[in-house]
């Protein structure tokens, strides 16, 4: 099961929470909203752009498989967006 997902990438502006309770849902949610109609990013594109802006060492995540780049992109929107962590 999925925290939240969107059906399909840039064809809805809706996002689904599937676990309303996951401790990562406000993450999985931003990570989301960049795959709705307004911004239409997949997510080895979402990954690159996100290693570019942060400076990130390591091999460029754009090369990223589908589920891994989804994977890193989650995880780094906890590690630089989460508001709850100093």
């Amino acid at each position: 099961m999925t925290t939240a997902h969107v059906d399909q990438t840039g064809q809805s502006l809706e996002v689904h929470v599937d676990a309303p309770n996951s401790p990562d849902l406000p993450q999985v949610l931003l990570h989301e909203d960049f795959h709705t109609l307004l911004f239409g990013q997949y997510d080895p594109g979402l990954a690159q752009n996100i290693w570019k802006s942060t400076g990130a060492n390591g091999p460029d995540p754009g090369t990223f498989s589908g589920k891994d780049a989804s994977q890193y992109n989650t995880q780094a929107f906890d590690k630089y967006c989460n508001p709850n962590k100093k």
